[in-house]
């Protein structure tokens, strides 16, 4: 990152720091900056916790809990220098935790947040809520109904923590992973915040590619089902005719195809199975 110098028609690098060299704190810096703006991390979110820890039967509490604009719960975690390697693991505790919440949870949650950090009425939750998602009906109020989402901020990110949130995208687990890296030029100090995972640029083009693999899985399905009931149709044919003494297939392998066959002399005798009829061919090659 460089700052622009215009009287000079110059510029200077501002070298990255260490949240820890600057003495920027986890929760009293990093957590507030994105609660207070939640557009940091590229969409509309609506903060409805901090350190929220309403769970049953542990204290366990995660970082900011959020609305995104589909009414889906996203679980922010926030860590500094480093993820530390059990990060997926407690965003993944995290979001069990919250796939049972209702909507009269979800905005008596948020209701205790406007009291304790806004000031304001816990009952202008929903009607906070409603505007947020631009839904005029309260009748039409839905929220949690997909899979809940995870973000995690952190300056560095270990190995096991990329190859781990790779591995759940890949398996439609909604999990982003965004760089958050201080800079400091004389006295002032500045935060970059991007997206690293999935690459922005490259999200629509993965979700096509993720949707074509489902696709070809389906069909892969349906084309293997019918495979299998031809191999054991003609294997269990073939059988047969063996106990019959007839042992004209004992030398062909036994393929998914809608017909088998062997060939005798200038002749070849096939088998084959239509849509509606059982039948048997002879083709005989004639001189020229």
């Amino acid at each position: 990152m460089y700052k622009i110098n215009h009287i000079e028609n110059n510029v200077t690098e501002l070298k990255p720091k260490k949240f820890g060299e600057l003495k920027i704190r986890e929760r009293e810096h990093l957590q507030e900056c994105i609660a207070k703006n939640p557009e940091m991390l590229g969409e509309d979110l609506l903060i409805i916790q901090k350190e929220f820890d309403g769970f049953s039967d542990t204290s366990e509490r995660l970082d900011l809990l959020a609305l995104d604009k589909e009414g889906n719960l996203v679980v922010i975690e926030n860590k500094l220098d480093d993820t530390g390697k059990n990060v997926v693991w407690q965003a993944l505790k995290y979001v069990s935790y919250c796939s049972t919440l209702t909507d009269e949870q979800i905005i008596d949650i948020y209701g205790k947040y406007l009291v304790l950090y806004t000031n304001s009425e816990a009952s202008l939750a929903k009607e906070n809520i409603l505007e947020f998602l631009n839904i005029e009906n309260e009748d039409d109020l839905l929220l949690n109904r997909n899979d809940q989402r995870v973000i995690f901020v952190a300056n560095e990110y270990r190995k096991e923590v990329t190859s781990t949130v790779l591995w759940l995208l890949n398996h439609d687990v909604k999990i982003q992973c965004f760089r958050a890296i201080p800079y400091s030029f004389e006295n002032d100090v500045f935060l970059q915040i991007e997206q690293i995972i999935p690459l922005p640029e490259t999200e629509e083009y993965m979700t096509e590619i993720k949707e074509k693999q489902k696709e070809l899985s389906v069909k892969s399905k349906k084309v293997a089902k019918p495979e299998t009931a031809l191999q054991a149709f003609w294997k269990s044919f073939q059988l047969n005719l063996e106990k019959h003494g007839i042992d004209f297939l004992a030398n062909v392998s036994v393929g998914s195809r809608f017909y088998t066959g062997f060939g005798r002399g200038a002749g070849y005798f096939a088998f084959s199975m239509g849509r509606e009829t059982i039948r048997v061919e002879l083709f005989i090659a004639g001189d020229e």
